[in-house]
């Protein structure tokens, strides 16, 4: 299985690919794809050379998933992200429950509340990402200005203006050599203490600092208990 974790504002940052008998680290560079039509960026892929170390079948898994995102958010076009797709299929925003489960509920999902309900300044940077026989597992900071009515992200919130910066994950599974399954996690409170929606002052939840731990782990942990503890 292999770990990627991309260079990103010119920090050089290992590879490590576990195998069935290797352990490996090489270095390289994040590169960026063609800006997104109406998004600043929404996934800089890291883009790695055929040396990697990755299986051809793997490889094959790698390409499939950034053909599924370039449907979704370079062409933004439902036939031809869904042809990435296999059956029985099921996308799921896990803290939401949005999505879908077969061709006919993901299609409609992605054609009324997904494609077209992502803000103009949307960006992800990359922190890494696993590949495996049959999953890929994408970590990343997905920040963007809540200007449009995000369907599958907020269902019934109102744009509010302001920035939002979290954690996300998606894991990927595969069938067949096709996605067949999208299952995606971030933490929705900070995303509502962001938006003025919840106390962060009340409750053990974060805003932005969440995202920023991850990019800096040397920032400081622990803060929520010290301020438990002092109440």
């Amino acid at each position: 299985m292999l770990s990627a974790r991309c260079k990103e504002a010119g920090r050089d940052q290992p590879i490590s690919q576990n195998g069935p008998a290797t352990t490996l680290t090489i270095m390289h560079r994040l590169t960026r794809s063609t800006l997104l039509t109406g998004l600043a960026l929404l996934f800089t892929a890291c883009s790695i050379t055929p040396d990697d170390g990755l299986s051809p079948r793997q490889r094959a898994l790698r390409d499939m998933w950034e053909a599924h995102m370039k449907g979704e958010f370079a062409d933004k076009d439902v036939n031809e992200t869904m042809s990435t797709m296999i059956e029985p299929a099921h996308v799921n925003h896990v803290p939401t429950m949005t999505g879908g489960t077969g061709f006919p509920a993901i299609s409609a999902f992605y054609a009324a509340h997904f494609i077209p309900r992502m803000p103009p300044d949307t960006k992800v940077t990359p922190v890494s990402r696993t590949i495996g026989e049959t999953q890929i597992v994408d970590e990343m900071i997905f920040s963007f200005t809540h200007t449009v009515q995000m369907d599958w992200m907020l269902p019934g919130v109102a744009p509010t203006g302001k920035h939002v910066e979290i954690p996300l994950v998606a894991i990927i599974g595969f069938k067949d050599g096709k996605v067949q399954h999208e299952h995606i996690y971030w933490d929705q409170a900070s995303v509502l203490v962001q938006l003025g929606l919840l106390d962060a002052t009340t409750l053990p939840v974060a805003g932005a600092e969440t995202a920023k731990k991850v990019l800096d782990p040397s920032l400081p942990s622990n803060a929520l208990i010290e301020r438990g503890q002092t109440r």
